[in-house]
């Protein structure tokens, strides 16, 4: 009984250990997705400004044209990162 005892308390101790383990690797993940959203979102808005600044509509329809299309795409991307961000799985 005072084994059977011992050993619930060492596997309950580990698995508090395990636990704070996971957590801490969720806290770490959730930061790096975090960080990559923030770098992701800023390299949109600059490519958003360059490309803007840097392809007139006027002068060249055509290349605007296809810079638009990778804009959107851009976007869109950057929709489907926010979504996984804030809701996992």
């Amino acid at each position: 009984m005072i084994l059977e005892h011992k050993k619930e308390a060492a596997t309950g101790t580990l698995s508090r250990v395990a636990t704070a383990h996971l957590q801490k690797k969720i806290i770490y993940k959730r930061r790096k997705q975090a960080i990559g959203l923030i770098l992701y979102a800023a390299g949109a808005l600059a490519f958003e400004y360059y490309s803007r600044m840097l392809v007139p509509r006027e002068t060249m329809p055509i290349l605007y044209l296809i810079m638009s299309f990778i804009r959107s795409t851009v976007y869109l991307c950057l929709g489907f990162y926010l979504y996984n961000f804030f809701f996992p799985n």
